[in-house]
């Protein structure tokens, strides 16, 4: 008997010995370096140059580019990922919360005193394991505050996944703030997905949070997405909280969005545009302002005093108290010639529920709202109203 157990032991290791080299380092590649806690001395190449980006390889070369940002160190320069990268053990990710927290906290890459100005391509990579538990602090995000000062984009192909992000006021999966910069030079994020759970208290979305609140902020998301559960009290949106002057397009949420009012699918609260989005996540509100597009979309007088939902369409369940509708829950347009509201060839067939002003396209209008070419096909429960007020104006290819 006992010749035979060595005989197999010997069997295996001769087994073992006979896998190829390429196998062998296949498995290794699997096995993911998780962050140990250190800041790297160095990158893993680069100059910082738009040509000749740093290369961030690691999790510790990763806090080395947060450090350099934090301390004004890292200045208008280029970063890219050349892997994966996991700050922590990412297994039970799941049951993170306040109180269960895995080994590596994460720090917000920018903050106010010093914002992130370069741009990180993460070159179809993620980021995985962030755990931030932030609950009394705002501007909470892997990016805490981003701005350009150039012609670049921010943030660009880059995904967030397998993480917890709690913070309180503007609070994003990719970043919680955007500032105002020069004329032209306004920040934009770019095919970039938010996998992460994201928790706040007002201004909370799946890719930002919100924007500084001012009229000449030119913020753009284009080609993002999201997928994670966003929770927010106010303001809350699976791609953006809080949209000032600011356009998102070519976006799509899955995940689930929850929060009190101003909550919406794509958006929280817009005063801009939201043009090719769509939406197949729930949206839950427990007052007002819910939309499965955009719980409330609202013109302002200046600069851009014009504003529309463009061909989206919702396919997700939508439920709230009141002011409740398949694309948007409250739409407004300001006083004045010219000054308007639209919503241009869109569409929902998701189930639409609320105690009150309930509908299957917009709930609640004032002042000059215009419909064109849209479509309810989705179930309407509770106290339904026509699509829009008595105020807006209905043109053409709209039934309920």
């Amino acid at each position: 008997m006992k010749k035979r157990v060595i005989s197999l032991i010997l069997t295996c290791a001769l087994l073992v010995g006979m896998l190829p080299v390429w196998a062998l380092a296949a498995y290794q590649r699997a096995q993911p370096e998780i962050w140990d806690g250190t800041v790297a001395d160095s990158y893993a190449g680069g100059s910082g140059t738009e040509s000749d980006p740093y290369l961030i390889a690691n999790g510790a070369q990763l806090a080395k580019f947060a450090q350099a940002v934090n301390t004004y160190t890292f200045g208008n320069k280029y970063a890219a990922l050349t892997n994966d990268i996991y700050l922590n053990d990412t297994s039970d990710w799941q049951s993170w919360d306040e109180n269960t927290a895995p080994k590596n906290h994460w720090t917000p890459i920018g903050n106010v005193t010093n914002t992130f100005r370069g741009q990180l391509d993460g070159r179809g990579y993620a980021i995985r394991g962030v755990y931030i538990n932030l609950p009394e602090q705002e501007k909470v995000g892997l990016f805490g505050v981003i701005r350009k000062l150039d012609s670049w984009t921010n943030v660009l192909n880059l995904s967030l996944e397998e993480s917890l992000i709690i913070g309180k006021e503007n609070v994003g999966g990719i970043a919680g703030f955007a500032r105002l910069s020069n004329a032209g030079r306004n920040s934009t994020i770019a095919n970039c997905h938010n996998g992460a759970t994201v928790q706040g208290v007002n201004r909370v979305g799946g890719i930002l949070g919100g924007v500084e609140d001012t009229l000449y902020v030119d913020i753009t998301i284009d080609k993002s997405s999201n997928s994670g559960t966003i929770n927010g009290d106010y303001e809350t949106g699976g791609i953006a909280g809080y949209c000032d002057v600011f356009q998102i397009k070519n976006c799509y949420n899955v995940g689930t969005i929850t929060g009190e009012h101003d909550i919406g699918g794509i958006a929280g609260l817009a005063h801009k545009s939201v043009s090719d989005c769509w939406n197949l996540g729930n949206v839950f509100g427990r007052t007002k302002n819910v939309g499965g597009i955009a719980g409330a979309i609202i013109a302002r007088q200046s600069p851009s005093p014009s504003v529309a939902i463009e061909r989206c369409f919702n396919a997700g369940a939508v439920c709230g108290g009141y002011d409740v509708g398949g694309i948007t829950g409250y739409m407004t347009a300001h006083y004045g010639i010219g000054i308007r509201s639209n919503v241009t060839n869109c569409y929902n067939i998701g189930t639409v529920t609320a105690t009150k002003k309930a509908a299957g396209i917009v709930a609640t209008t004032a002042n000059t709202v215009r419909l064109n070419g849209v479509y309810n096909a989705g179930t309407v429960q509770g106290e339904p109203v026509a699509m829009l007020s008595a105020s807006a104006r209905l043109n053409y290819s709209c039934y309920l």
